[in-house]
């Protein structure tokens, strides 16, 4: 077992009474964060739509986030509340050039800013976790763990709502702003975190280049962690591309989409405020792939079934399982792994997100054109259980231990 980081032991020692001040700290920065992100998303929609009516290239904001891995190996050398600052401060300055070419309607320099931004929040993303095991003492990470969940849920249920109101009133410049001013407070608020590295003391060693991958992949249960993500991100993206389409064909109207949205938004919020609740004694395989699979399997009733209802009851369902295990899994991959090695880990899991991602999307687009949207819809959730069954088949027996 590995010795904590420097910049960790300050905080560990004075957080075991509760979770404190600087995870409160923390929280209300990632709050901010994730609502003004939402208000540029849908404010450079609206502006890019408003400047060419044709469709906006997903690849850009998709293949940035790339720079989520080495996110990962920097939170592993350096303060991560310092790192997450620091890019919050940078996003805020891209964000007001943002307003600069909205308003000068430049789309190449609107594309990309939006690279330069989203290439800094997925160097920051993966640091979220060793800040987290930093701040808060082993027995409460549940709770602080489930906290940032629904905090993301929550955003995602409200903020594009709120969103889009003001940016029918008012456009979208005033949105922008608001989320520079979300990265200034948010950096404010992160700089402040007691995550201090003693002088005295050196860096932790760096691990070598490629060991985050080598880890995930040679332990069972970071491997199963990682393809959940994938196959939840796969289903995740399939559906988007075609849900519109099955709401018009099925559930009343395309106007209904807006409820199927909905429901999963619910579902998620739901899960992880439950999932310090419901979390079980052990965190095994055996619970991740369980809850992974109902994930995937909800998805699935959504193209057999006629139902609207049923259709957002399992979506609603999708969404709580994402919720209840990826939280659960957070908390045993914050046990299992060392604090300085948890950046590099978060990242390959981001990555294994991201790349679900990318292929449902590609799936979307490429048969599209070719399958119902039912059809494409199975196909997704087929290959996303052959992924689950394959990660959890191999490497059967092996001992939990602390990496």
């Amino acid at each position: 077992m590995s010795a904590s980081p420097p910049y960790m032991e300050k905080v560990t020692a004075r957080g075991e009474r509760g979770i404190g001040t600087g995870y409160g700290r923390f929280i209300a920065a990632v709050a901010t964060s994730f609502y003004g992100d939402w208000f540029t998303t849908v404010a450079l929609l609206v502006a890019v739509y408003q400047l060419s009516p044709g469709p906006v290239a997903p690849a850009l904001f998709t293949l940035v986030r790339v720079a989520s891995t080495p996110g990962g190996h920097l939170a592993d050398r350096v303060n991560p509340g310092l790192l997450t600052a620091l890019t919050s401060a940078v996003q805020a300055t891209a964000t007001l050039a943002l307003v600069a070419a909205v308003t000068a309607g430049s789309l190449p320099l609107i594309y990309v800013l939006v690279a330069v931004s989203s290439f800094l929040g997925a160097l920051a993303r993966p640091a979220h976790m060793p800040i987290i095991t930093a701040l808060v003492p082993a027995e409460r990470r549940p709770r602080a763990n489930a906290q940032y969940g629904s905090t993301f849920s929550l955003s995602l249920a409200v903020a594009p709502a709120l969103a889009g109101a003001v940016v029918a009133l008012t456009g979208p410049r005033l949105l922008l702003l608001l989320d520079a001013a979300s990265f200034l407070v948010a950096a404010g608020l992160l700089i402040s975190l007691p995550l201090r590295r003693p002088r005295t003391q050196t860096a932790p060693p760096s691990p070598r280049r490629g060991s985050a991958a080598h880890t995930v992949l040679a332990q069972p249960f970071l491997r199963l962690v990682a393809a959940g993500g994938f196959a939840g991100g796969l289903c995740a993206t399939a559906a988007q591309a075609v849900l519109v389409v099955g709401a018009a064909d099925r559930f009343g109207g395309a106007s209904h989409v807006g409820f199927l949205y909905g429901a999963v938004g619910a579902g998620a919020a739901a899960g992880t405020l439950l999932s310090a609740r419901l979390q079980p004694a052990s965190i095994t395989r055996a619970t991740i792939a369980v809850w992974a699979l109902v994930e995937v399997g909800a998805l699935a009733v959504v193209a057999i079934t006629p139902s609207v209802a049923l259709a957002v009851v399992a979506l609603a369902a999708n969404g709580a399982a994402a919720g209840l295990y990826q939280t659960w899994a957070t908390t045993e991959v914050q046990r299992r792994v060392a604090p300085e090695r948890l950046g590099s880990v978060a990242a390959f899991n981001l990555s294994a997100l991201y790349l679900g991602w990318l292929l449902g999307a590609g799936m979307g687009i490429a048969l599209g054109g070719r399958l119902r949207w039912d059809h494409l819809l199975l196909v997704a959730c087929a290959v996303a259980v052959a992924t689950l069954v394959v990660a959890a088949g191999a490497g059967r027996g092996a001992r939990a231990s602390r990496i």
